[in-house]
């Protein structure tokens, strides 16, 4: 038997004049002074800059702080996220949009410069989709613009297609096939195994953005069924019932005076990383303090240990609107920022979705929207001396962040606060 786990996860941009329930906001042109990939933007498309003022931000890890961010909405509540698939989106935009939000990305991001932006997410891409008989990942991206409007995308079409693998096409979307040609696409990309659920645009919309992730992988050995059982957990507002799953086995093992963690080991270089608060502190009270130093030193020096391990078995479905803490972390994505494309009196909405689901056997991810499933397995050898082992029982809130050990990416990170009625 073989211990699975898929996630699903959406993750759409949509830039239009009446396009969707939309974020109202402002800015301008791209950027001629950066790298090769868009420095031969037509000079026609020059539009008066208008710089954004934003709060100076010591950004210490674009996707560790973009998550910080989500899980202050989550107000104790279940949520998902996936930060490697914002930074490719971001990415992408970065290589389409105005100079003012360019800058902002390429900062956030610190990457300097557009070019080593999009050679970095290349490296990324490469690497997270290096598939082999154990593992397998599979990274969507496409810009879909409207062909009612002249649109000039000149060498940036080139960047998107070499850098980000991307599908880019102008569209009717006054067309009901348009619909049915995006979520071809998405079953394309994703080998069959996601189907884009595109919310429901006018004629009016300017252009979409969609960032889709698939991964699958396995645990060593299943949790055994006939161990899970009814247990307390202890939920902010009161205790209730889950069903708690079962193991004893060696992983790495990490413990501070504010939490404890256990890494768990994936085939294909990914792990699973979950941390349980002290009792008395919430997953916010630690991620609080929790930086890129913080999350080194705990998978560093976790030390492998055998462990009785509790773990709940949970899903978990995550819609949510992302701009706001975007803009909290110094990317503010407004209306005029895409005037370089031809775009005028543009709403912006950003959006993910995300579905997780784990159990014993594994978990099956609905067919809706961008998905991002994934299929996840730990490390099961156990020393000779069967030693006592060391018991941890994620029975209260806990973090969990899944995690890709050569590019340090964060595949998905969310929050599990209990069982939800």
């Amino acid at each position: 038997m073989i211990m699975t786990r898929f996630i699903t996860f959406v993750f759409i941009v949509i830039a239009a004049t009446a396009c969707t329930t939309a974020t109202k906001t402002d800015t301008t042109n791209q950027d001629k002074a950066d790298m090769t990939s868009v420095d031969s933007i037509a000079a026609d498309t020059l539009v008066v800059e208008t710089e954004i003022s934003l709060p100076e931000l010591n950004i210490d890890n674009f996707e560790l702080d973009y998550f910080k961010e989500i899980a202050k909405t989550a107000d104790n509540k279940n949520f998902s996220t996936s930060p490697v698939s914002v930074t490719f989106s971001l990415s992408m935009i970065a290589n389409f949009c105005d100079t003012p939000l360019q800058k902002q990305i390429i900062k956030v991001m610190k990457a300097e410069s557009l070019t080593r932006l999009n050679n970095r997410v290349l490296r990324d891409i490469n690497r997270l989709t290096n598939s082999s008989e154990d593992t397998k990942m599979l990274i969507g991206n496409s810009l879909w613009l409207t062909n009612t409007q002249p649109i000039n995308l000149g060498s940036r079409r080139d960047s998107l297609q070499k850098y980000f693998k991307a599908t880019v096409a102008e569209v009717d979307f006054s067309n009901p096939q348009t619909i049915d040609r995006i979520i071809s696409w998405g079953h394309q990309a994703s080998d069959g195994n996601i189907t884009p659920n595109i919310p429901h645009f006018s004629q009016d919309c300017g252009s979409i953005a969609i960032s889709l992730l698939y991964y699958i992988g396995s645990w060593i050995s299943p949790f055994d069924k006939n161990a899970t059982k009814k247990q307390i957990f202890h939920k902010a507002d009161g205790d209730t019932l889950v069903d708690m799953m079962h193991k004893e086995f060696s992983t790495r093992y990490y413990s501070t005076k504010d939490f404890k963690s256990v890494t768990m080991a994936l085939k294909g270089d990914n792990s699973l990383l979950l941390i349980l608060p002290k009792k008395g502190l919430t997953p916010n009270d630690i991620l609080t303090n929790f930086n890129s130093s913080s999350l080194k030193r705990t998978i560093d020096n976790g030390q492998q240990t055998y462990i009785q391990l509790s773990l709940p078995r949970f899903e978990i479905n995550t819609q949510q609107s992302i701009g706001q803490p975007l803009k909290n972390i110094g990317i503010e994505l407004l209306p005029t920022q895409f005037k370089c494309l031809g775009l005028r009196n543009l709403g912006i909405s950003i959006d993910q979705l995300t579905k997780i689901k784990l159990d014993e056997e594994g978990v099956q991810a609905k067919a809706d929207t961008q998905t991002i499933t994934v299929i996840l397995s730990c490390d099961d050898d156990k020393y000779d001396d069967n030693p006592e082992p060391i018991v941890i029982k994620f029975d209260r809130p806990f973090i969990y962040l899944l995690r890709n050990n050569k590019t340090k990416s964060i595949i998905m990170s969310g929050i599990y606060a209990g069982p939800e009625e």
